[in-house]
């Protein structure tokens, strides 16, 4: 069997290095694989080198000595490269990493089942004895920047199983605390982590090294992983270029306003040279202190420095818009803000986006996440920026009206939920719209909550985040978190009910049933179009009884039906069996109402309508998976057994069965309820999972399955029949999923474009 070498840095450490090296030879003594300990230290200046010096001479322990100042990072590096075994172990000195689970480490890398073991504070059965609340709170918050790179729970463990190449290849200049995050951050995108719980207890000897210091370089490694650099060319490069962009455009901006230019063209006016002005000086500057590095990028840094001047034009034209909505006219102060933050907001697009290029060590699905996350991160901004400006639809001003015109002492009860979350910021904000939309830009964030989790629970965390642009670039959902209507308040209702209806069916979570009820019972008190959530249960319910796979013992599903209906009933009484439908008109609540008020009314066939709600490219992601499950099935890559058969249940349940009900009939009759997006939420987290990565989601590879293809005694003719057929389904689905994943950045791009200009124009 392979040995292993436990890599251990160490400063100032004495007190622990005897009962350490104690523990870890207890653990491993029942085990036959060689295994040698190496101490790297960094220029401890107690008694640490002593002692482990005097370990040599009775155990296969080892000294590396490193210079002064150069990390932990560092020190894991070189003791790596000393490391004469195959397989290490990356653990602290202080025992907080217990040494009794490093046999649990090994299994799985030593198996072949993983390329990566971490030992994880935050999986079920790990802990954090004696840690105060404060402590587990600030960790917690601490891991969630790293956790943008991996889909681990605790990147930060550092307690951590590896081969010996893939940790002795990382560069000397790495940055930080925390070897274990530049290993997961810069993996490749097939590479297998495997987390396994621990208890990380605190130190008992010693001074702890969390320190100011040590929080910085773990801040100077994120940006390093990243590839930011805030002042790249120096603050003597970057004040006359911050003077000359801010100085220029706010003359302009103001000698325009002087001479009667409407404010909506003036800042344009302004903005656009002051832009350009400080793109070239910016540019020329970096290529001329950073040659190397800028040289055969300078057309794309001017191309990029471009787009995020022009994206920043989009936000500052509602801020401006929302401002004039609240004074009536623009100040000198307000004009000198204006083009303070509009620089603000440019350079750091630039430093983010664009001076970053080819400095970044991420790369695959984490370079895609890190882009995907500054898409949302925009798009929520935009939407903030715009909702105080724009104009109201004419459902919005039904809702609008009946808050402005409601009496004081009348019931709040009585308002409709698209009018009730619109009051809630109104008292803050009287009589803006600012305050009316701000409710639903609030709603909107805890509906991309629910649709994370369930992304989440399906597939993973990578996947989650594609979810995440994805809902935040299709045109229904986008809207959704923007105007005050009927379908804001019932997006977060339908994802919540997916999210906790598919932890009852697939996670086994029997308690979200009720609570899932509950959700769709007073949900039907908004829209009656709900009760497809009942069809599919019904339709769950009714398969599982068919094939014996729900128990009579097995009671959640029936007191979820019962919570909705007793959850419902008041509404029924109340209104005397007159479901919530009607406001003003039926017509009020369909889909294309509201997408025909932004159109101008042109919207002439509703089936345009899908390809509006949803961009061309998801709904054939949309098609292309119904394709792929109708022609040869779907095996989920991370599902096996009866949970892959719930999952693929769940999504014939909530999204096959409202299609059939909602969305068919709604290209056939224009002003039927039906027609419009949010029955495709069900099957969102596929989408995502289809055409971001790699084709293995959502898809099957029958090959790995060779039962399935109806092996049958020695006759050799129907297996290379069915092979045949198995090849030719896996080329045809690569080539597909291949072209959809291509036009997924480009849509992203083309939306962000559109998004920006589409209400840039309204508000100018």
């Amino acid at each position: 069997m392979e040995g292993v070498s436990i890599i251990i840095p160490t400063l100032n450490e004495a007190e622990n290095i005897d009962p350490l090296l104690e523990r870890i030879h207890t653990a491993l003594a029942p085990y036959d694989f060689a295994f040698e300990i190496v101490f790297s230290d960094g220029a401890s200046v107690d008694m640490t080198r002593e002692v482990i010096e005097l370990w040599q001479n009775k155990a296969e322990v080892r000294l590396v000595e490193n210079e002064q100042g150069k990390g932990l990072a560092a020190a894991v590096i070189s003791g790596a490269r000393a490391a004469k075994h195959d397989f290490l172990i990356v653990m602290d000195a202080d025992l907080s990493h217990p040494p009794e689970v490093i046999p649990g480490l090994l299994e799985p890398l030593m198996s072949g089942r993983a390329d990566m073991v971490v030992g994880s504070r935050y999986v079920r059965g790990g802990s954090t004895p004696d840690w105060p609340v404060k402590r587990k709170i600030i960790s917690r918050l601490a891991t969630l920047p790293a956790r943008m790179f991996t889909h681990i729970k605790d990147p930060l463990s550092g307690f951590i199983a590896v081969r010996r190449e893939r940790l002795a290849k990382i560069e000397d200049e790495v940055c930080g605390f925390k070897i274990g995050l530049e290993l997961l951050a810069t993996a490749e995108d097939d590479v297998r982590v495997h987390e396994v719980p621990i208890a990380f207890s605190d130190r008992r000897w010693g001074q702890s090294k969390l320190s100011t210091g040590v929080v910085t370089d773990y801040i100077k490694q994120l940006a390093m992983l990243v590839g930011i650099s805030l002042l790249p060319g120096g603050f003597k490069w970057l004040f006359p270029v911050f003077l000359t962009v801010v100085v220029t455009d706010s003359a302009l901006f103001t000698a325009f306003l002087h001479y009667g230019i409407a404010a909506g063209w003036a800042h344009c006016l302004s903005f656009l040279p002051a832009a350009a002005l400080g793109g070239v000086l910016g540019v020329k500057t970096l290529a001329r202190n950073d040659i190397r590095e800028v040289s055969g990028l300078l057309n794309w840094y001017f191309i990029g420095t471009a787009c995020v001047c022009l994206l920043t034009l989009f936000l500052r034209s509602g801020v401006v818009a929302t401002s004039l909505r609240i004074n009536g006219e623009l100040t000198t102060a307000f004009v000198f803000y204006f083009g303070l933050l509009s620089f603000l907001g440019a350079y750091s697009g630039i430093i983010f986006w664009v001076h970053s290029l080819k400095k970044r060590r991420i790369s695959g699905r984490q370079l895609r996440t890190y882009y995907g996350l500054g898409v949302v991160f925009y798009l929520m901004l935009l939407r903030l920026a715009y909702i105080g400006g724009m104009e109201l639809l004419p459902e919005e001003q039904y809702y609008y009206q009946l808050i402005t015109q409601v009496q004081v002492d009348a019931p709040a009860a009585l308002l409709p939920a698209p009018a009730l979350l619109g009051a809630l910021g109104m008292p803050n904000f009287p009589e803006l719209l600012l305050g009316f939309r701000l409710g639903v830009w609030l709603l909107w964030l805890m509906t991309l909550g629910f649709i994370f989790s369930l992304a989440r629970d399906m597939y993973d965390r990578q996947v989650a985040f594609a979810l995440v642009l994805l809902f935040s670039i299709v045109p229904f959902f986008f809207a959704a978190g923007f105007f005050v209507t009927n379908e804001a308040v019932l997006t977060l209702i339908w994802c919540a009910a997916l999210y906790l209806i598919y932890r009852a069916i697939v996670t086994g979570a029997r308690n979200a049933w009720i609570l899932a009820g509950i959700i769709i019972g007073a949900g039907l008190q908004l829209d009656v179009r709900l009760s497809v959530m009942i069809a599919g249960v019904l339709v769950y319910l009714c398969y599982s009884i068919t094939r014996g796979k729900l128990l009579l013992s097995l009671t959640e599903p029936y007191l979820g039906l019962a919570a909705m209906l007793l959850t419902f009933l008041p509404a029924i009484i109340i209104k005397g069996g007159r479901l919530a439908v009607d406001v003003s008109t039926r017509e009020v609540y369909s889909g294309p109402v509201w997408v025909e008020s932004l159109l101008g009314g042109v919207l002439s066939s509703a089936w345009l309508l899908p390809v509006i709600l949803l961009t061309p490219t998801v709904l054939a992601a949309g098609v292309v998976w119904a394709w792929l499950f109708l022609k040869a099935g779907i095996r989920e890559q991370r599902l096996e057994g009866e949970r892959a058969d719930r999952h693929r249940l769940f999504l014939i349940a909530f999204f096959g069965v409202p299609f059939l009900l909602f969305l068919v009939p709604g290209l056939f009759e224009k002003n039927i309820l039906c027609a419009w997006g949010l029955v495709w939420g069900g099957l969102m987290p596929t989408i995502a999972a289809l055409m971001a990565f790699r084709g293995d989601y959502g898809t099957s590879e029958l090959s790995q399955h060779p039962g399935s293809v109806g092996l049958s005694g020695g006759d050799s003719e129907p297996v290379s029949r069915g092979r045949e057929q198995l090849d030719s389904t896996s080329v045809e689905k690569e080539r597909v999923t291949a072209i959809l994943r291509r036009c997924w950045w480009p849509t992203v791009c083309m939306m962000l474009l559109i998004y920006g200009a589409g209400l840039h124009l309204m508000v100018l």
